[in-house]
């Protein structure tokens, strides 16, 4: 998915869980550079998920379905302030 910073610095995003079914998030950069989003997926459930920059300003984020599934995503910043981020 790619995310695209809108006023207030904000970043929307769509991914794609392994489950299926398309996840829509939100993610608000805080205080420390930290991203936290909140996902809604199609199917119901809400996946909540922290993004933590690491070495070389890439963000590592793990999302957990209500549904009991589990979504890696990593983040990477690049030109433009664009972030491409991959859901396993």
């Amino acid at each position: 998915s790619m995310g695209v910073p809108v006023d207030g610095g904000v970043v929307l995003s769509a991914g794609v869980p392994s489950a299926g079914g398309m996840v829509l998030s939100m993610g608000v950069p805080v205080p420390g550079g930290v991203v936290l989003s909140i996902g809604k997926p199609v199917e119901g459930g809400d996946v909540l998920s922290m993004g933590v920059p690491a070495a070389g300003g890439e963000v590592l984020s793990v999302g957990v379905p209500a549904a009991g599934g589990v979504d890696l995503s990593m983040g990477i910043p690049v030109p433009g302030e664009e972030v491409l981020s991959l859901y396993i």
